[in-house]
């Protein structure tokens, strides 16, 4: 039952971490596309 704790509160942590490295890196991602994009409108 002890592990069963401990489980369930690194679930409930490492879960919603995942998820916000996945949000930074989708920004990420989407910004330097952004950025790649509007060096090429500009420079191109």
């Amino acid at each position: 039952q002890h592990a069963q704790v401990i489980y369930g509160q690194d679930a409930n942590y490492i879960l919603p971490m995942f998820a916000a490295l996945a949000v930074l890196y989708f920004i990420t991602c989407f910004g330097l596309s952004l950025v790649g994009n509007w060096i090429d409108r500009h420079l191109a």
